[in-house]
This record gives structure tokens, sequence and C-alpha cells, in this order.
């Protein structure tokens, strides 16, 4: 998948207005095709999602840019945790910053 244009280095943006999937630069005005994997549909899977979330989640107390918020840890009382938005219901689900313990919150 292409990020950025070739010309000016600006970040694309994806494009459907033509029924295909074409990143253009709103800078310079230069278009890319997309390639066969790039997609910007999600598909369901019975058994994927739950790999899919579980992953997100992992990474998300590593991540710099996950939102922290102050409230306290059910399992080590620490008030720090990160917070991340999951599945079509959007729950929010808590994950500690010292233990990695992970709440849904109610």
């Amino acid at each position: 998948m292409k990020h950025f244009c070739d010309n000016c280095h600006n970040l694309l943006t994806p494009n459907t207005s033509s029924g295909t999937l074409v990143f253009k630069c709103l800078n310079c005005m230069s278009s890319y095709n997309s390639d066969a994997d790039d997609t910007l549909r999600y598909s369901e899977s019975k058994d994927g999602n739950l790999v899919i979330f579980q992953t997100i989640i992992n990474k998300a107390k590593d991540d710099p840019a996950t939102l922290k918020t102050r409230i306290k840890c059910p399992k080590c009382s620490n008030h720090i945790a990160k917070q991340v938005r999951l599945g079509n219901e959007l729950r929010l689900i808590n994950i500690c910053e010292k233990c990695g313990f992970q709440w849904i919150e109610t």
C-alpha cells in the first residue's frame, strides 16, 4: 500500500468515487492505482475477529498514541490505564499500564 506521494511526499488519501480504490494526493493531484491486496473493507469472519481484536489490545499497551486515562485497575490498583474502543458496539476496553490487565468499562 502506498502512503506518500512520489512527487511532493504528501500523505495520500483513498478515493473510491470512480468505483475502484485509487490513492490521491490532495497537494499535487497525482493519483496512484491500488494493489490487489489494498482494501478499505473489513471482512467479517467468525473466528478471525477475536484474533484481530486481541492483537490490537495486546499492542495498545505499548503504543504511545493510545489514549491514557486515570482509572483504578481492579487487579493491581494502579491508576493509569490505556483505552481502546473495539467491535461493532465500540465497547471501551481498559488496559492497565502496569500489569496489562484488561477489563471492559461498564
